[in-house]
């Protein structure tokens, strides 16, 4: 019997994410793959000449980019799969947010949503906020998690009595996203805790967020994997967001490192949270500083508890399994 050739997969995405290469890796496992990630107008006809020659193509967002991507498939006969992230499903004016605000770019995100073959959601409260900001009911939106490798974040004894942040913000809009100005009157209140944000070059903080207080520490971006010995450090894990359209992969991991979580009832964090740490509402800064106290002053083994959840919840190779099957599915075979 002749053996077929291997499927051809390519990934396409504006943005160049860690997550995204995390799926990169895991479909070289089984596929020919090959991507491009960078937006721009010369991005458009490298998508194009992508879907063309291969078999399956894959969005990261929606955008203008999976837009083009989408069409070019359906001209060329080829199958497409969109995986939702955070902004592509938002549509928050307060925040200036979100895809759905934009006059010009949502009826084309529109389009690619209605036609994709599949469109993956990483948690539910996505796939309702995407149906309430854009208006559409799409039967082929499928639930998807993101997964998380168990063997590479490991917990590691004594924790420090240290609050930890992770959230890369390089503009005022982000931070807001972030919340990381909710933090910072958080960290006032509680003068004798020690909160430590990474992701925030330190030369940038008065123009983000002006005075700071003492006990607020701020670290620039580091690669993803130097994120383990922050969170091997650290007691507590705390994610303030307004918005997480996506699921909080940072916090995900810090949990599998033994953090005990404190986060916002938004996105993705309440699955993720569940009943091991704390979840309070956007902006409630006496609130989350009851909560980080409440954490602070739990035996360090609770932590434990979470990473098992993670692990259980959210395994990486969950994810390799469904991700392949989608393509291999509507691949024919």
């Amino acid at each position: 019997m002749k053996r077929q050739p291997p499927l051809k997969i390519t990934v396409i995405s504006a943005l160049n994410l860690s997550d995204i290469h995390q799926d990169i890796a895991l479909l070289k496992k089984h596929f020919e793959v090959s991507a491009h990630l960078g937006g721009g107008w010369a991005a458009i006809p490298r998508i194009i000449k992508l879907v063309a020659k291969n078999d399956v193509a894959l969005g990261w967002f929606a955008s203008t980019y999976t837009f083009a991507m989408v069409l070019a498939a359906q001209l060329f006969g080829k199958r497409t799969l969109i995986q939702l992230g955070g902004v592509d499903t938002a549509a928050d004016r307060e925040l200036n947010y979100g895809i759905w605000l934009s006059r010009w770019k949502s009826p084309l995100v529109r389009f690619a949503l209605r036609h994709a073959d599949r469109v993956f959601a990483i948690h539910e409260n996505a796939i309702h906020i995407l149906r309430k900001n854009s208006g559409l009911n799409i039967e082929t939106i499928k639930r998807l998690p993101t997964g998380y490798d168990a063997d590479f974040w490991q917990p590691a004894f004594p924790k420090q009595p240290i609050v930890l942040t992770v959230a890369k913000c390089d503009t005022r809009q982000r931070m807001l996203i972030k919340g990381i100005d909710v933090l910072v009157e958080t960290a006032r209140r509680l003068p004798g805790v020690e909160f430590r944000v990474v992701g925030i070059n330190p030369a940038e903080v008065p123009a983000l967020l002006g005075e700071v207080p003492e006990n607020m520490q701020f670290v620039s971006p580091v690669p993803r994997g130097d994120l383990l010995a922050y969170y091997q450090q650290a007691k507590v894990y705390c994610q303030p967001s307004r918005h997480e359209g996506g699921f909080p992969n940072t916090l995900c991991e810090a949990m599998l490192c033994g953090c005990i979580p404190v986060g916002t009832r938004v996105g993705g964090m309440p699955a993720a949270i569940n009943h091991f740490g704390f979840l309070v509402e956007t902006e409630d800064v006496t609130g989350l500083s009851n909560a980080i106290m409440q954490a602070l002053a739990l035996p360090e083994q609770q932590g434990l508890k979470g990473r098992e959840h993670i692990a259980r919840k959210f395994p990486l190779q969950r994810r390799e399994e469904q991700l392949v099957a989608a393509i291999k599915e509507f691949a024919g075979e």
